[in-house]
């Protein structure tokens, strides 16, 4: 199979995951309560190789958490906006909560082993699409965002930092279009808009 024969069915793949956890959201009695599924269906989307190895009855605890921050975040009319128009007023409040839910992996209270602050933003993408950020890991490797440190194995060094910068790329791009989105915006937009 020829690279690009792998590019084309990776974002296949890529577009079923996202739907099928659409779908899965949807069907919930409750959409904002999280399970194990959830997590699963998130680390499905990143096609991430890392295990989910936290333990049942630890896991189900610390989902409570991420929970209640996802109820608040719903309660934020704020959250209801678009990343192309909100104003600066909601968008500092929004990103503070972004950070802070993107960020729960990193307090040993909340890190569910296996569940890192990129899969924790995905989560929140998937509730909030239209103002959360996917984060493009190919965009990153071509410092598209500017410069974002990364260790050996391309993962994030400082989450904080990086989707500080992250977010306010995307909005930067997205203020006052009418087509683009947070899922996947045209890496060709912000070579045009992104000075670094």
């Amino acid at each position: 199979m020829n690279l690009k024969d792998k590019i084309l069915r990776g974002r296949l793949r890529s577009k079923n995951a996202y739907a099928h956890y659409q779908n899965y959201i949807a069907s919930k009695n409750d959409v904002y309560t999280l399970s194990f599924g959830d997590l699963l269906y998130v680390k499905n989307y990143l096609g991430s190789n890392s295990k989910l190895t936290e333990p049942p009855l630890s896991c189900a605890e610390k989902l409570l958490n991420y929970e209640d921050r996802l109820r608040r975040c719903a309660q934020d009319e704020a959250f209801n906006l678009n990343m192309r128009i909100i104003n600066n007023a909601d968008y500092l409040r929004v990103r503070k909560r972004i950070i802070e839910f993107s960020t729960l992996p990193l307090r040993p209270e909340f890190l569910i082993a296996g569940f890192d602050c990129l899969a924790s933003i995905t989560l929140l993408h998937f509730y909030f699409p239209n103002l959360v950020p996917l984060i493009d890991r190919d965009a990153i490797a071509r410092k598209i965002y500017g410069e974002i440190k990364t260790n050996y194995y391309g993962e994030i060094s400082d989450p904080r930092s990086a989707f500080l910068k992250i977010i306010g790329t995307y909005r930067r791009v997205l203020e006052g279009t009418s087509s683009q989105t947070t899922r996947r915006p045209r890496l060709q937009c912000f070579g045009n808009n992104i000075t670094r």
